[in-house]
């Protein structure tokens, strides 16, 4: 399958990133950069998703949160942005479980800046 990650990148595909309701990903605000976003709905007919952020997001502008999704993670001890693969949606509501920190906020990820970077995968501490 294809990861999200890379249809946004490519952007203008009008098939869906297959998103499901009540998912969770990162929406590109104008205004705000990268925040967090639940999804509402898909409407195949425009296009575009509805997020409890923004009604009709185009889908260049979400990025999905999935399993082996290269996503960069605010390091709680430095403060600094490092590379990490996303394993698993964390068990608390709005969480992930990374290769390198379980339990890490959708508010401390966003799209890699470089998004053909990618990590190897690593022998998952966190499994």
């Amino acid at each position: 399958t294809r990861q999200c990650a890379e249809q946004n990148i490519l952007a203008g595909v009008q098939e869906s990133l297959g998103l499901t309701a009540g998912e969770h990903c990162l929406y590109r605000s104008s205004g705000h950069g990268w925040i967090p976003a639940r999804v509402l709905a898909w409407r195949p007919r425009d296009g575009v998703y509805d997020l409890d952020v923004k009604q009709g997001a185009r889908q260049d502008c979400i990025f999905c949160l999935r399993e082996g999704t290269v996503v960069e993670y605010q390091s709680t001890s430095t403060n600094q942005w490092v590379l990490a693969r996303v394993l698993r949606t964390g068990q608390e509501e709005g969480t992930f479980d990374l290769d390198c920190k379980p339990k890490v906020g959708i508010h401390r990820l966003r799209p890699p800046k470089d998004p053909f970077r990618t990590r190897p995968h690593s022998g998952a501490r966190y499994s």
